[in-house]
Order: C-alpha cells, then structure tokens, then sequence
C-alpha cells in the first residue's frame, strides 16, 4: 500500500502487472540457463560466462573474452552485494520497529532495539547453506500466511472509508514519487539475484519451473488485493510497516510477533547468499567444522542421498559431487564442496596467501570459528549502518527498500537476466524478443534514475548521529484508535478544526 501511495492507482497497478510477467520470464530464463549449464552455479559465474561470450556471435570457436567476463563478474558482486547488504538493512529495521511495538511500555531507545534485533538473528547467520535454511523458510511462509488473515481483518474491523470522521485522502503524485514507487515495487519482486544460489541446492533444479509458476500464481494476486486494498482504507498515510496502520489491539500483536520471527528468516537470507561467497572464495567450506580439508572422504563412502544422485543427475552435474569437509552427504550442496576443494587446491599449488591470512587459516582459527567471527562481523557492519539511518523513520525504510530496488533488484530481476538469456540461451520468439528489448532498455533507465533519487532521498531521511535524533521509534507506532492509525493524527485533527470551525460559523449565523 506504501508503494501505491507513491505511485498512484493506474501506475502501481500497471506497473505490479507489468512486474509479474516480466519477471516471471527473467526468473525462469535463470532457471533455464542453470539447467543447461550447471556449472553455473551462482549469479556472478552466470554473469562471467555471459560477458565472456557476449560478442562472439555464439560462436563456439570463436575464443572467450575473459578480462570482459571478469569484469562482468566483478560488477554483479557489487551489485549484488549492495542490493542484499541494504536489503538485509531494512530488515533489521523492519525488525527494530516490530520489537519496539510489543515491547512500546519499556524504556529503550531506537539503537537499543535495533542491538536487540541483531542479537536475536546472530544466531541464525549460523545456518550453513539455503538447504538447511529451508526449515526456517516453512515456518516464515506458515506465519506469513496468518499475517494476510490479519491484514484483511484489521482493513475490514476498522474500515476506515466508513466509519472515520474524515475519508482516506489519496497522494500526489510525481515524477520523483513515481520513481520512488516503481523501483519499490521492484523490490517487491526482487530475489532473482540469489535463484541460482538456490537452485543449486535443489535437489531437482529441473523443476523451477514449477516453482516459478506456483509463486506467481500465489503472490501477484496477493500483492494486487493488498495494494489496491490497502490504499484504498489508508490512503497517503499507508505506512512501509503496515502494522502501524493497525490499531493496537491481540491481532495486530500477533501480527508484529509473527512479523518478528519472520524478519529473522529475511535477514538470514539476503546474508546467506553473500557470506556464502567470500567464504567459498576464501576456501572455507560451509559445513567444516575444525578441517579446512574439503576434500575429506567418509569412511563410509557415499551417503545414500548422493548415490541416489549421482545416478539420476544431469550428468554434467556427477564431477561436482562430493563430500562435505566432514563426512556428510550434502546432496545438491556438493557444487559447494567441489569449489571449496578448487580453491583449496589453488592455494595449495601456489604456497598458499592472502586468503591464507584473510581467513584466519594461517592463525590456525578453525573454519567454524572464522565463519562466527566473519559472519558477527557481516551483521554488526549491517547493524552499524542501520543506526546511522535511524529505522525508527518510515521514510527512511522506504528509502531503503527503493534504493535496494534501484541498486540491485531492477538491474538483477528486470535487466540483467534478459541479456543473459540472449547470449546464452536459444532464440526466443518474436514477441517475447520485442518485449525484452523494451524492458532492457526501459528498466535500465528506472534503475539508474532510482539510483540517483532514492539514494538522495535516503540522505535526506536518515538522522545519522545527530542531536536531532529522536530515542522512540515513532510517535505514532501503537495508536488504540484505528482511525488514528489507519489515516495519522494529523489528518484527524485537521478535520476536528475544519469542523469545529464550521460549527462556529453555523452558530455565529
């Protein structure tokens, strides 16, 4: 609803409609290419092999460009770095805000809350893989689902259209706010930056496909009957923490808890994918313990699992599986093994290095203790960063889902993938090509504009160490009154004067 508000009611919805089509094919064009090249196992070697060829008419006789795939590579790490770094950042806020709400009677400032929320998710940045994080996910979706009853219950229990002194006033809208709008809801749609990080580890990565169309199927219409629904009940006050349009009453609570132990999920995630890639390059497989030998080979031979496996995979799939640096059977997180061992092997032939010391190996820190000391690091980085926008702020959390959005969700869900499918996948049809090109160049240019307006509006919003800096989160976070929630007190009071002001005129005559 906060997106519609910036975008007005014909733009957010043509452009969430839009959304959903164009990346429903970028998604499974990722899909596509893992599958016929599972070598390619993550975003950036996606992005390597891309550059590499782009030029060379797919001509294989015709030599790789190497420098210009590395620097391909080199510009998707960064990218999507910041995209996940800033998306992990508005999720602690998120986060903060959820903690501040339930627990609004106690003392704490909004720093404090926000050391709380990253004490409570510390201990999840320990999940080793996307495959073992796959029972924190369930739980999310479970919890997510009783958010939408929530949601629904709370519009239609206040019904502010109704029952207000004063109706849902709509925004203004502007080229700057539409800009803001357009590449929030790109993050809405976002996370094909980590899809082949993910279907790497499926067990069946021949069917994401599928999975593709279940998540559209379950998602666009759900984010159409929230949008749409949501800023017809609350209008230009709709807030980028919905709950602060609830009143404070047992289902807006059990909301904030269920949102609470969701965040922990969300933050994990958009961590995973990028410890996941300093720790590989450095080495340092996700499943050792005390052994920095990724190599190692059970005594038992292969686990049931990767017997299976190996049988049915592709077989282009069968030289990358192995073992985990401890024995265990990983199934389709073996690709992750076999890397960890390449790298190993590298350092090896070359007497080891700087990732020797970078990763605290030649101190002799076990691998478990440089992914606690790595990994701490990563989320205080993010949590440090947090503190100097101060998430207490509304507009500074949408600043931030835009900014992710511009940065890194429009150039790696709506751009990027459409080039690589050119270059690395057989020729589409003539329309679908029409409408690649299009996009390619139209989402590109949002992404850029994005950039330069969302970054300056998040300067704009951010407090940093200011004396200006407020201790609570909002004042307005936990109203009793639902239309004070759902409309601001502003607006209500705005109204109480005009018509206080009418009664006067009326009696003066």
């Amino acid at each position: 609803p906060s997106l519609f508000a910036r975008t007005g009611w014909t733009i957010g919805v043509l452009f969430t409609l839009y959304s959903a089509v164009l990346t429903y094919f970028t998604g499974v064009i990722l899909g596509e290419i893992c599958t016929l090249h599972p070598r390619l196992h993550s975003y950036p070697l996606i992005a390597e092999e891309a550059f590499a060829r782009l030029g060379t008419g797919g001509d294989p006789t015709v030599p790789r460009r190497e420098l210009q795939g590395l620097i391909g590579k080199r510009f998707v790490q960064a990218i999507q770095f910041a995209c996940f770094f800033l998306t992990g950042i508005a999720e602690l806020i998120f986060f903060q805000q959820y903690l501040a709400q339930l627990f609004s009677k106690y003392d704490v400032c909004q720093r404090g809350w926000l050391l709380i929320a990253a004490g409570f998710a510390l201990p999840f940045m320990m999940v080793p893989t996307f495959r073992e994080s796959r029972w924190p996910a369930v739980v999310a979706l479970v919890l997510l689902c009783g958010n939408q009853v929530v949601f629904f219950y709370e519009v239609f229990h206040v019904a502010p259209w109704n029952s207000c002194d004063v109706p849902p006033a709509w925004s203004h809208v502007t080229p700057l706010t539409v800009i803001h709008g357009v590449t929030g809801i790109g993050y809405a749609f976002g996370g094909h930056g980590l899809f082949p990080e993910q279907i790497r580890e499926m067990a069946h990565p021949e069917r994401w496909t599928t999975v593709m169309r279940w998540i559209y199927a379950i998602v666009t219409p759900l984010y159409l009957a929230m949008g749409l629904l949501g800023y017809y009940a609350y209008g230009r006050n709709a807030q980028a923490n919905l709950n602060a349009n609830y009143p404070n009453n047992i289902p807006n609570q059990a909301s904030i808890i269920f949102q609470s132990f969701q965040e922990v999920y969300y933050i994990l995630a958009s961590g995973l994918v990028l410890v996941l890639q300093v720790e590989l390059a450095l080495g340092v497989s996700p499943y050792a313990v005390c052994s920095y030998d990724v190599r190692q080979k059970s005594a038992n031979g292969l686990g049931e699992g990767e017997v299976e496996l190996a049988e049915t995979d592709h077989p282009d799939r069968r030289p990358e599986r192995g073992l985990t640096s401890e024995g265990y059977s990983s199934g389709s997180n073996d690709s992750i093994s076999a890397e960890c061992s390449s790298e190993s092997s590298s350092r090896e032939g070359s007497g080891g290095g700087l990732a020797d010391w970078i990763s605290l190996r030649a101190c002799g820190v076990p691998p478990v203790g440089f992914r606690l000391i790595f990994r701490t690091i990563f989320l205080g980085s993010q949590t440090f960063i947090a503190s100097l926008m101060l998430g207490g702020n509304g507009d500074v959390l949408l600043a931030v889902q835009s900014l992710a959005g511009a940065v890194g969700y429009m150039m790696m869900t709506y751009v990027l993938p459409l080039l690589f499918g050119w270059v690395l996948l057989p020729r589409v049809s003539t329309w679908r090509c029409a409408l690649y090109a299009v996009s390619f160049v139209v989402c590109t240019l949002l992404a850029i504009a994005g950039v330069i307006f969302d970054t300056q509006e998040l300067v704009e919003a951010s407090g940093g160490f200011g004396q200006g800096v407020s201790c609570e989160v909002k004042e307005d976070l936990s109203y009793e009154d639902g239309c004070i929630a759902a409309l601001g007190r502003a607006a209500l009071a705005n109204a109480s004067a005009v018509m206080a002001g009418a009664a006067g005129a009326v009696a003066a005559i």
